[in-house]
């Protein structure tokens, strides 16, 4: 269970879904363009797989991730082991005890077979969960700082091609800018800034917002 393990796939799921959050924004980088209306646009580029490489928040997420997955797969193990020790048990035995023997063991296999299904439902769930949330965190921070600078549009490029969607992600990507325009740093500068992390972690601590459509006692 090494401690590395999910980072592909942990990044396949955030970039999949990335395209459609980070791609329309209007914030973006240092240079200015003349639009055909005769006013400047400010453009620039963000590069999302460097982020997620990077933001320290991501990293620790990750790492929450890979804690649950070894757990999970510890509780997997302990139940093959004793798979494996009914088995050897019921090699001596006859009649009707070996049947009843035999019995447990598909109850066992049955209880293995369920573990190891709940177990990759629940990590995906956590893939998804934690995607979303970095991927929020990263919108919001982008949307800030292009309305602070007054940017005009910020482009998603992706120079890793992470996921399944690799072809896909080349065609949607920007195909050349200038580094004028990355704005790739400035954004992780203020996604690992601590008063940022101390912020999202004390929200974190906060219980989610009731429902406004809940009526009392639902």
């Amino acid at each position: 269970m090494g401690a590395r393990r999910v980072t592909g796939t942990f990044l396949s799921v955030g970039l999949c879904i990335v395209v459609a959050v980070l791609v329309i924004y209007p914030p973006a980088g240092p240079v200015e363009a003349q639009s055909p209306f005769g006013t400047s646009n400010k453009l620039g580029v963000a590069d999302v797989g460097q982020i997620f490489k990077k933001y320290s928040r991501a990293l620790e997420l990750e790492r929450r991730i890979n804690e649950e997955k070894d757990h999970l797969g510890q509780q997997i193990v302990k139940q093959r082991d004793k798979l494996i020790k009914l088995r050897k048990e019921s090699e001596f035995l006859t009649g009707d005890t070996l049947q009843n023997a035999e019995d447990d063991i598909r109850i066992e296999v049955e209880r293995m077979r369920l573990m190891k299904q709940r177990a990759d439902l629940a990590l995906k769930r956590k893939f998804e969960e934690y995607t979303l949330k970095i991927l929020s965190e990263i919108e919001e921070v982008v949307r800030e700082y292009g309305h602070k600078h007054g940017f005009t549009l910020i482009l998603h490029v992706d120079s890793k091609k992470w996921g399944q969607d690799r072809l896909q992600a080349v065609v949607r990507s920007v195909m050349f800018f200038s580094r004028e325009v990355d704005i790739t740093k400035t954004v992780l500068e203020i996604l690992n800034d601590p008063s940022h992390l101390k912020k999202k972690e004390q929200q974190d601590q906060e219980p989610d917002a009731p429902d406004e459509g809940a009526k009392p006692g639902e």
